[in-house]
């Protein structure tokens, strides 16, 4: 099966076609705020590299978040657009499941982790052993410390392996209560990227869009629309 997926949950934007399990061709680009100017292209990259034409794609999978606001928006109204105009089937695929997969072939327990900014994590807890991962509770938005002190109870004596982009300041913070208990992945799967979206799709662990496909933010928006003032006579 070939599938197109992007990602644009954090900073790291990309873009890849995957044939079954061969990865033909990714692209990726670290942006601050023109995933809007640089997304398109770097699908028409991939897809001019991979040789496969995209009329002849069966899946287009997108990466649903948690992370950017803006990115996952944008992601999310591409993939629709490109589905919409070419009736593909659309999948999305949690960031974290995603991150997850960048940690294949590790056993045991697994922390993927999002930095949520303002002071949080976005994170989900997996078991995973012989490339298999199996989600253990929903995804969460919470200060590091009590990230750890979540991993501490949900993996009692185990060491618990973490992957994700945190800086060294808020993995220290969320390993502080017992930092040989954690053991960190290192920073080259530390993005949720295009690649991992794919394989997660075609493993069958995606959402097929039912034309209600949503992003999943964890957290409302700091943008808000304006108030009404009220003016007391």
């Amino acid at each position: 099966m070939k599938i197109l997926a992007v990602d644009t949950s954090t900073f790291t934007a990309s873009a890849a076609v995957l044939d079954g399990r061969a990865v033909l061709a990714e692209s990726s680009a670290v942006l601050r705020a023109t995933h809007s100017e640089r997304l398109l292209p770097l699908v028409d990259e991939v897809l001019a590299r991979s040789g496969i034409p995209l009329e002849a794609i069966a899946r287009i999978a997108v990466g649903l978040g948690p992370g950017s606001f803006t990115g996952v928006r944008l992601g999310l109204a591409t993939a629709k657009g490109l589905a919409l105009a070419t009736g593909i089937p659309l999948v999305g695929v949690t960031s974290l499941a995603a991150l997850a997969a960048s940690a294949w072939a590790h056993d045991g327990p697994l922390l993927a982790t999002i930095d949520a900014r303002r002071d949080e994590v976005y994170a989900a807890f997996f078991s995973a052993r012989a490339g298999e991962r199996v989600e253990l509770r929903g995804a969460v938005h919470v200060r590091p410390e009590a990230l750890g002190a979540l991993a501490l109870t949900a993996f009692p004596d185990r060491v618990i392996t973490v992957v994700g982009d945190l800086g060294d300041a808020t993995y220290q913070r969320l390993t502080g209560a017992a930092p040989p208990r954690f053991s960190r992945a290192p920073g080259a799967v530390a993005t949720p990227l295009a690649r991992f979206v794919a394989w997660e799709a075609r493993e069958g662990r995606g959402r097929l869009d039912d034309g209600h496909l949503e992003p999943e933010y964890l957290r409302a928006s700091d943008a808000k629309l304006p108030q009404p003032r009220v003016v007391t006579p």
